[in-house]
């Protein structure tokens, strides 16, 4: 099933190139971090970098891919002892969202936009840093899923030089199992794209 994912999300990305409108440089900063069945680890900050563009449909809604190497992660805060025990796990992916999106009409210039759709990505790195007392170490790991896939709602404004905007994206595949359940992905993000052209 997600092979079939992965090969509709490129074709895809491939035809709508094709009918690009716009396009432009994105940056993220996130505060991602792990869900197992409702219990959340605490939030590690990461951040993104990546390439967007957009393609009109009908009237103000349009397609808007991205494609963004994203590092995001969790921290887990635990007792060995009376000892803290913290482990930062750190995942950096290879996103493709695809939108879609609405646009309306704001006061001095500006345009409000809405927007959601699915999300896939494909890990290109993993590793962990495990603190003890003042000893650290760190890890590289393999155990976690190749590709994550996630649905994302946001909203943000924009002019004709820059766009802001605030997202959640909510993991739909368990990335690593765990006895008793598996861990999920999720993340707030602020993104600030700069637009080439119009």
């Amino acid at each position: 099933m997600l092979r079939i994912i992965r090969l509709v999300f490129m074709a895809l990305v491939v035809y709508s190139a094709g009918y690009s409108s716009s396009f432009g440089l994105i940056s993220y900063v996130n505060a991602a971090h792990f869900n197992n069945n409702g219990h959340f680890s605490q939030p590690n900050l990461g951040s993104g970098v990546g390439v967007y563009y957009s393609i009109p449909l009908k009237g103000d809604l349009s397609l808007v891919n991205e494609i963004i190497i994203n590092n995001i992660g969790a921290v887990y805060i635990s007792y060995l002892y009376d000892i803290p025990y913290k482990t930062v796990y750190r995942l950096k992916y290879l996103e493709v969202p695809i939108l879609l999106q609405y646009t309306m009409e704001l006061p001095l210039s500006f345009q409000g936009y809405l927007f959601g759709g699915p999300m896939l990505g494909f890990n290109l790195k993993q590793s962990a840093t495990t603190k003890i007392g003042s000893l650290l170490q760190r890890h590289e790991l393999n155990n976690f899923d190749p590709a994550n896939f996630a649905i994302t709602l946001g909203a943000g404004i924009r002019t004709s030089h820059f766009k802001v905007d605030v997202r959640y994206t909510y993991g739909l595949l368990t990335i690593i199992s765990v006895p008793g359940g598996g861990y999920k992905t999720s993340s707030f993000s602020v993104s600030v794209g700069l637009p080439f052209s119009k």
